[in-house]
């Protein structure tokens, strides 16, 4: 799969909210293989309705960064834990969506969609498809709050 996109000066790549690339590309969605499993297709299509709600309808573009995709992380991409908490106890990360584990038990995956707030941007980290076996891969997003 080939970026066409050039990382800004932060390491984010920069699309436009109406496109379909980046978070919204198609073929990270995979929607005609989802329908050979009908509880994972019922989530993901759950997870893109959010994402579409809090990303396309929130801001005209975005940044976005995919480790399994580009080489460098973004400078200011946050870290899990606060790095100016000595006890290292206040995740940084709040969770907006994880996937029940009853839901989890009946489909064998997992996703899930957690946000981080600055005075400048907010951050979603969205992890998809997720099992017993294998660490869902997660896909990063910045969006400019409006009142910066």
């Amino acid at each position: 799969m080939q970026d066409s996109k050039v990382a800004n000066s932060d390491g984010w790549y920069v699309y436009k909210s109406s496109d379909e690339d980046g978070l919204f590309m198609p073929e990270m969605w995979d929607w005609e293989t989802l329908e050979d499993f009908p509880l994972v297709h019922q989530e993901v299509k759950v997870i893109y309705s959010l994402l579409e709600m809090f990303i396309r309808s929130q801001a005209p573009v975005y940044g976005y960064y995919f480790g399994e995709m580009h080489d460098e992380e973004p400078s200011d991409l946050p870290t899990q834990w606060d790095e100016n908490d000595e006890k290292k106890e206040e995740k940084i990360w709040s969770t907006v969506y994880d996937t029940p584990a009853s839901y989890y038990s009946k489909a064998y995956e997992y996703h899930s969609i957690t946000t981080h707030h600055s005075d400048e941007f907010t951050y979603y980290a969205i992890s998809k498809h997720g099992c017993s076996f294998q660490s869902a891969l997660t896909e990063h997003v910045r969006i400019r709050n409006d009142d910066s």
